[in-house]
């Protein structure tokens, strides 16, 4: 069985594996969570943090081990998260890759933030982007987020490009992936490709033993 999580860590600026299996478990509803945010102020990039005491954003002062400190001295502990301020945005907390037996379908999953930011207040909802596949069926189903235009589509359509799949979870995917073709086929394939993120993934699963023949369909 597979179940593995990931988190950015702030301090490093690095998508890092979650090793609290409290973390890697839980609804994501029910965990401390903190949303970073990169705001320009006076031609410099500083990372802030708001704070529902204080009502106000606040300077981070201090990032280390799921612990953020304010210039306040107000402490936030849990997931972290970090994006560029906007009034609203998507932002993704925890990524999760889940198999059970190898032929079994494998879930590819990042619990994302919907975000709206304002001056004195932050909301936020939580939405579930997954690719779920199984190399056995040739099956695969992705989630779809609703937007303010074109009805319910794939997170993984450009409408969703800061939704960026880490590359740690990326290639612990395609590890998994390629180990379950070979309970499926009997042969571990070899990938050699520039493709990334959500693009290199959604290529494997169409063509696991040829990723770029994915690349020509665009030309014919």
């Amino acid at each position: 069985m597979i179940n593995r999580a990931f988190q950015y860590d702030l301090n490093s600026g690095e998508w890092v594996e979650i090793e609290d299996k409290n973390f890697i478990d839980t609804d994501i509803e029910k965990l401390p969570a903190t949303l970073a945010l990169n705001i320009e102020n006076f031609q410099s990039k500083k990372k802030y943090v708001f704070c529902p005491k204080h009502k106000d954003f606040e300077e981070i002062i201090l990032a280390d081990d799921n612990l953020i400190v304010s210039e306040n001295y107000c402490k936030f502990t849990g997931l972290t998260a970090i994006a560029d301020y906007r009034s609203e945005l998507f932002v993704p907390f925890r990524w999760r890759i889940f198999q059970s037996p190898p032929k079994s379908p494998i879930n590819i999953a990042a619990d994302v933030a919907f975000v709206q930011a304002w001056r004195r207040s932050v909301l936020t909802s939580w939405k579930n982007c997954s690719i779920s596949v199984s190399m056995s069926k040739k099956i695969c189903y992705i989630t779809k987020l609703s937007t303010n235009y074109r009805g319910k589509i794939n997170w993984t359509e450009d409408y969703y490009a800061n939704i960026q799949m880490p590359e740690i979870v990326t290639e612990t995917a395609m590890e998994v992936l390629r180990e379950s073709t070979k309970a499926v086929y009997g042969i571990k394939p070899t990938v050699t490709t520039n493709m990334q993120g959500v693009t290199k993934i959604l290529a494997y699963i169409e063509r696991p033993f040829d990723l770029n023949i994915v690349l020509l369909k665009n030309f014919f």
